[in-house]
């Protein structure tokens, strides 16, 4: 802040003084800003290319039912899904693709750091970006008024929304196979202390074995850590919100927590506990609550243990829902979906938005489809499939059945942090897992190696390597010293009729307006003097 700012006490009398006058900017309402009620139909035609990681059951229906809703309005066009199984393995390739310059007319980006992964492609600001602003859309269509708050937040960058919420999924989520409990006397648990001792049962009851078909063992956890994220997400998304709270998973990914607290290590073990059926590590993962299985499959097949009474339970995010009932089974009959154990207060969300690429072929094309996604007819025929909830707060809750209403009331109620899909952008954890020396599943890595993890992630620091300059420059250092100027007047005690104001002086201050601050404020008291 600004040098020997408390020896000048009359310059910030003089500048409260100070009223701004606003100058009414136009908004961006180019052709893109027109409502989908004010297109013909007869202007919406071609193909819109899509790019997903949607290539699971459930997914893939709820899509479908966007698409068809699309073509129903706009018979001229036509839709094509090009979906890449694994979200790393697809953000892979639309990465070579932009880099090409061949994107697609729209593509899926979790809210967040994973959106603005492409609106901040200079690392810097937004001046780059391979996304179109949709704020105009948004206001054109009304989204800002039914859409929400903390949703939009997270597709938005600098306050312009970069990309349309389809939907919301709850990521702290436990699947139940509520027909088995029911059935064996079992509640669902309400701390990790109770999903140990659940598990433990599950484990050695003979009554609960014998439900697997084929003489199987039944898992108390079905899990699928092929792609090596999903354990990943249970420790950090759900258990450690469950030990915490909603602010320290927030403070803690903004780096406001310091490595030696005990919460991450405690998720860790917690995580392993699990994973090696007791604080025995020795027999991983053979003698976990985990299926035996669970390094060699994806995620579905590790919900579908669930659908195969092959497991009690599932982590995994609400989009299971979906899934599940994709499989045949009946939501609230033979399954349900509760908050992960110690973590009801909290709701760990995520939001699929889709952006504009710039250069995108069919640019009207993907209006109109992003018009669709963001409609109350387009979110209520996905969600229901999807098995997440709806973006928009303007939906009634008869549109969906109970365990999807329970998510809404959560969601309302709960407090709402953003996944770490849009906290951490995956370079920085990319970064941080190299210079830890860090690498495969987490259930694999040894004491040390879980301590340099620890330490990455918690004590990570950034160092500066240079400059760019002027280019990018807010404020320039140095100047005429303070303490040589009559701090009401800015007059030079040597020189009488010579003021100095702005950047010209000593002081500097933070970004974020205290700079305009001073040079208007020190200004308006040589203005006064003059």
């Amino acid at each position: 802040m600004p040098s020997h700012a408390d020896k000048q006490p009359s310059l910030l009398r003089f500048s409260a003084g100070i009223r701004w006058v606003s100058v009414a900017l136009c908004a961006w309402l180019a052709a893109c800003a027109g409502s989908a009620d004010h297109r013909s139909t007869e202007e919406v035609e071609g193909n819109v290319e899509i790019f997903s990681w949607w290539t699971s059951r459930g997914e893939q229906e709820a899509l479908k039912g966007l698409i068809e809703l699309y073509r129903t309005k706009y018979p001229k066009a036509t839709v094509t899904n090009a979906a890449v199984e694994y979200a790393e393995k697809a953000r892979d390739q639309l990465t070579t693709r932009m880099a090409q310059g061949l994107p697609p007319d729209t593509f899926q980006a979790n809210a967040g750091a994973d959106l603005f992964n492409w609106v901040l492609t200079n690392t810097n600001d937004a001046s780059e970006s391979k996304v179109e602003n949709l704020q105009g859309l948004a206001e054109a269509n009304g989204w800002l008024d039914v859409f929400d708050a903390d949703v939009l937040e997270a597709a938005s960058y600098g306050g312009k929304l970069r990309g349309v919420p389809v939907n919301v999924h709850r990521i702290n989520s436990l699947i139940i196979r509520k027909d088995l409990f029911e059935k064996h006397g079992l509640a669902a648990p309400k701390s990790l202390t109770e999903l140990y001792e659940l598990c433990e049962r599950i484990s050695h009851d003979p009554a609960i074995q014998a439900e697997a078909p084929n003489g199987d063992e039944m898992a108390c956890l079905g899990l699928g850590n092929k792609h090596a994220w999903t354990l990943s997400l249970m420790v950090f998304e759900m258990i450690l919100p469950s030990i915490t709270s909603a602010s320290y998973y927030e403070e803690f990914w903004r780096g406001e927590r310091s490595g030696k607290d005990p919460e991450l290590r405690e998720a860790l073990e917690a995580a392993l506990y699990l994973y090696c059926g007791g604080t025995d590590t020795s027999d991983c993962p053979e003698s976990g609550y985990f299926n035996e299985d669970v390094d060699d499959i994806a995620w579905d097949e590790g919900v579908s243990k669930v659908a195969e009474k092959r497991a009690m339970m599932a982590a995994m995010g609400d989009w299971a829902k979906g899934y599940l009932e994709s499989e045949g089974l009946k939501a609230g009959s033979h399954f349900d979906i509760v908050p992960f154990p110690g973590s009801e207060d909290t709701f760990v969300f995520t939001s699929d938005t889709f952006p504009l690429p710039k250069g995108a072929p069919n640019w009207r094309g993907a209006i109109a489809l992003l018009e669709t996604f963001a409609s109350r007819e387009g979110q209520v025929i996905f969600n229901t499939v999807k098995g997440s909830i709806p973006a928009r707060l303007d939906i009634d809750h008869s549109e969906f059945d109970s365990m999807t209403w329970a998510t809404m009331h959560d969601f309302r109620k709960a407090t709402k942090v953003l996944a770490l899909s849009g906290l951490l952008p995956r370079r920085v954890a990319e970064l941080v897992a190299g210079e830890a020396k860090v690498s495969g599943n987490l259930a694999d890595l040894d004491r040390k190696a879980m301590d340099r993890l620890i330490a990455g992630v918690s004590d990570w620091r950034v160092k500066p390597v240079g400059s760019e300059g002027y280019r990018t420059a807010e404020v320039t250092l140095g100047g005429v010293d303070t303490r040589d100027l009559d701090q009401r007047t800015m007059a030079a005690r040597t020189v009488p009729g010579l003021h100095f104001i702005g950047e010209v002086v000593d002081v500097t201050g933070w970004l974020g307006g205290y700079n305009f601050q001073w040079a208007w404020s020190s200004g308006w008291c040589a203005g006064q003097a003059a």
